[in-house]
């Protein structure tokens, strides 16, 4: 029997043993949110990138981190991973 915290990290996906893509998930919304929470100390309102420059980094930071590998996921019945996804974009 296969522990349920098995978890193989291959080509940046991490997948277990179900196959149920929930650890991918996981670990790549953590690194979202590692990755804004590094990025709001330099762009604070008095100082630091204005908000041109905080679209582009959404754009080219966060939004690839929370969508990699999601045409391999997503097959539009995954409606608890989606709603992980959304959350950890609104914080963003």
């Amino acid at each position: 029997m296969v522990p349920a915290s098995t978890t193989v990290w291959y080509l940046v996906f991490f997948i277990n043993h179900k196959l149920d893509w929930k650890p991918h998930l996981d670990i790549m919304c953590n690194r979202a949110r590692a990755s804004i929470k590094v990025l709001q100390v330099p762009g604070n309102t008095t100082r630091g990138i204005n908000a041109a420059s905080w679209k582009l980094v959404y754009n080219a930071v966060y939004l690839p981190l929370l969508t990699y590998g999601c045409q391999l996921w997503y097959t539009g019945k995954q409606v608890t991973l989606v709603k992980k996804l959304q959350t950890t974009q609104n914080l963003g």
